[in-house]
C-alpha cells in the first residue's frame, strides 16, 4: 500500500473497480466503498512510474479512451489535453504532443510547475490497449 492509498484508506476501503494489463502497463481503478460519498481513484503503473490520485469518476476512463482514439494517426489537433484527475489538488492531465502524434504525456501540476512523463512509440498502442480494457471493465453488466 502506497502513502497515498493509506491517506485513502483513512475515511473507508477501497475496492478495486477494474483492473488492466498491457505491455508494462498496469492500471486500476478503485472505489471507496465506506461513506456516503463516493470517491474514485485511478493508478497508472509501468517499469519507472506509479501513480495513484484521485478521479471524478470512473467515466473519465472511456473520455480518455475516446481522446486517445480521435487523435490516432492524426496530426490534426496535435497538442490537445485532457484532464483526468487531481493528486491532492494538483491537476493530473494527459497531453497530446503538438509535434509527433505518437507522443503523449501524464503531466502532474499546471503553468511551469509541472512533472511530465513521456508515453511513446510502442508504449502508446499498449497504454490505449490497457485503456480499453479498463472501459470494458467498468461496462455495466448487461
Amino acid at each position: 500500500m502506497t502513502p497515498n492509498q493509506n491517506n485513502a484508506h483513512a475515511d473507508g476501503a477501497l475496492g478495486l473497480a477494474a483492473y488492466a494489463r498491457s505491455g508494462d502497463w498496469e492500471l486500476s481503478i478503485d472505489q471507496k466503498t465506506a461513506g456516503e460519498v463516493s470517491n474514485w481513484f485511478a493508478q497508472i503503473e509501468d517499469a519507472s512510474t506509479y501513480l495513484y490520485f484521485e478521479i471524478t469518476s470512473p467515466g473519465i476512463v472511456d473520455q480518455l479512451f475516446q481522446f486517445l482514439q480521435s487523435s490516432e494517426g492524426s496530426v490534426n489537433g496535435l497538442g490537445r489535453e485532457i484532464q483526468v484527475g487531481c493528486f491532492e489538488g494538483t491537476p493530473v492531465t494527459i497531453l497530446q504532443d503538438n509535434e509527433f502524434s505518437d507522443r503523449y504525456f501524464i503531466s502532474i501540476g499546471n503553468g511551469a510547475h509541472k512533472i511530465l512523463i513521456t508515453i511513446a512509440g510502442e508504449k502508446v498502442r499498449t497504454f490505449k490497449a490497457a485503456i480499453k480494457q479498463l472501459v470494458e471493465e467498468l461496462k455495466p453488466e448487461r
